[in-house]
């Protein structure tokens, strides 16, 4: 018995989506949740636009622009309590190359009201002259979420010498006033790490071809040396990554 094999179903050909859609920026992306998960912070845009700052309320869904510059998109942004947001600027219509200028640093409440420039940039067109006392542009967020219970939070300045990084300065910073307070750190610290309570805990610093990992006593605030190995090669190093609820360093 022969048996004759069943037709294919003929599909359309879907049409391929156009060139511009590969370079456009993304209707809704990143997300993040403010402390208290009520709330919603995105990025947003229209076809064409640029990346704007938004907060949805999750108990109506609302939507509200609280973020946006005219000729420049919306970086990366932060929660610095329920009520405040942290963000930067950042033009997505150049590449990364061609980006010579500094992100800046921005602060609003979720409702759009209480909007403050925090630190410049080198380009004008989103500076905010009327604003005094701005941090320089070589200020950059932390990227590590502080206690999110006042309106300040941790930035860092790179110093350099040249091209290379020499230092890098770590800042609190009061988001509602601008006004900020160097933080105590070891010398040739590179990078900060925040406990579990959001406070500077771990530093680590670069001297003489050996990395250094420092930790900060919660009774004097004084820092003190955990470790010190060669930065290539050394089975002794290690890598800091982050606090556990009990206090625990992984």
């Amino acid at each position: 018995c022969i048996f004759a094999a069943p037709a294919l179903p003929v599909f359309a050909a879907a049409p391929l989506p156009p060139v511009e859609a590969f370079f456009d920026n993304p209707t809704f992306s990143g997300a993040v949740l403010s402390p208290d998960a009520r709330f919603l912070a995105v990025r947003t845009s229209k076809p064409g636009g640029r990346d704007m700052l938004a907060v949805v309320d999750l108990a109506t869904m609302a939507i509200k622009v609280v973020g946006n510059f005219g000729n420049a998109d919306v970086g990366a942004f932060s929660w610095v309590n329920n009520q405040r947001l942290l963000f930067t600027s950042a033009d997505r219509q150049v590449g990364r190359g061609d980006a010579m200028y500094a992100p800046g640093l921005y602060a609003v409440n979720r409702d759009g009201s209480a909007f403050r420039q925090l630190a410049s940039r080198r380009n004008s067109f989103v500076q905010m002259s009327n604003q005094r006392e701005l941090l320089p542009w070589n200020t950059y967020m932390l990227g590590q979420s502080g206690a999110q219970n006042t309106d300040a939070v941790y930035v860092i300045s790179p110093q350099f010498s040249g091209p290379d990084v020499k230092d890098v300065d770590l800042l609190r910073l009061d988001t509602v006033s601008g006004r900020h307070i160097r933080v105590n750190r070891p010398r040739h610290a590179r990078s900060f790490l925040l406990d579990q309570t959001g406070e500077p805990r771990i530093a680590t610093a670069i001297e003489e071809g050996d990395a250094l990992v420092w930790y900060r006593d919660p009774k004097t605030d004084e820092w003190r040396k955990l470790a010190q190995f060669g930065l290539f090669g050394d089975d002794r190093g290690f890598t800091p990554v982050a606090f556990g609820p009990d206090g625990a360093l992984y």
